[in-house]
């Protein structure tokens, strides 16, 4: 089942994330990086993708369309 392989990827990258991303101190998350974001700008440009994402499927799911058209 490759959907449930795909879908136990993410979970073990987003447990990964939150293991090394939590005990950080504000300090750390906000200190930019070579790009000029810090760690916080990012995960929340992470997050509004997610929940976008999430959404479109759920549009998707309901047969309501969503990015590309519906099914």
């Amino acid at each position: 089942m490759a959907n449930s392989d795909l879908i136990d990827s993410l979970i073990a990258t987003y447990r990964n994330l939150n293991l090394t991303i939590r005990p950080m101190t504000d300090a750390q998350a906000e200190q930019p990086a070579s790009s000029g974001k810090s760690l916080r700008d990012l995960i929340q440009e992470l997050r509004d993708n997610e929940m976008l994402a999430s959404q479109q499927l759920k549009l998707m799911t309901l047969g309501e369309g969503g990015v590309g058209g519906g099914m």
